[in-house]
C-alpha cells in the first residue's frame, strides 16, 4: 500500500493489504477504534479493522464449528478470573510479535510455520494470531480460529522446525 509509512507510528484504518511487522515501531499506537488485530505468523506481517470478530455460517474448509467454538470460548472468559491469561496490553502486541518473530528465523526468514507446545496452538493453529479489543482496553490473544491462547507460554514453546 502506498500511503503506509515506513515507519508506522499508529496501527489505525482498515487496511486491505497486510502491513509488514517491521515497518510497524515497537512503540506504535493501536487507536482506539480498532478492534481485531491479525498476525500472520508465516511472513509476520499485520492486518487490523474496526469490527469485532462475528459468528460464521460457512467458513473456508468447512472450519466454522472450530471458528465458531472459538468465539463462543472469548465470551464464556469474558468474566471468569482466569481472563488475565488471555490478555495482552496494547503496547506488548508489536514487542512481542517481533520477539516471536526473531526466535523463529527474524524477517529475512521468507515463510515459516509457527506451531507451539500450548493449548491452542497446536499444528497449524496459530498460522494467524489474533487480537481482539476487551472491553478493558487490553486484547484478548487467540489462534487462527478464535480460540484464546495463553500468550506469555508461546514464546518458550514454540515447535522446531519453524
Amino acid at each position: 500500500m502506498s500511503n503506509v509509512p515506513d515507519i508506522l507510528r499508529v496501527i489505525d484504518g482498515e487496511y486491505d493489504e497486510w502491513v509488514l511487522l517491521k515497518k510497524i515501531v515497537d512503540d506504535a499506537k493501536i487507536a482506539d477504534p480498532v478492534q481485531t488485530i491479525s498476525c500472520d505468523t508465516r511472513d509476520f506481517a499485520l492486518g487490523w479493522n474496526f469490527k469485532k470478530p462475528e459468528s460464521y455460517k460457512k467458513a473456508e474448509c468447512g472450519l466454522e464449528r472450530r471458528s465458531n467454538d472459538g468465539l463462543a470460548r472469548m465470551r464464556r472468559l469474558k468474566d471468569s478470573p482466569a481472563i488475565g491469561d488471555y490478555l495482552i496490553e496494547p503496547s506488548e502486541i508489536v514487542p512481542w510479535l517481533k520477539k516471536l518473530c526473531e526466535k523463529s528465523g527474524g524477517f529475512d526468514e521468507d515463510w515459516r510455520m509457527l506451531s507451539a507446545t500450548v493449548d491452542g496452538c497446536y499444528d497449524w493453529d496459530i498460522k494467524y494470531i489474533r487480537f481482539v479489543r476487551h472491553e478493558s482496553g487490553r486484547f484478548m490473544v487467540c489462534n487462527s480460529y478464535w480460540m484464546p491462547v495463553k500468550w506469555r507460554k508461546i514464546y518458550d514453546n514454540l515447535k522446531k522446525p519453524y
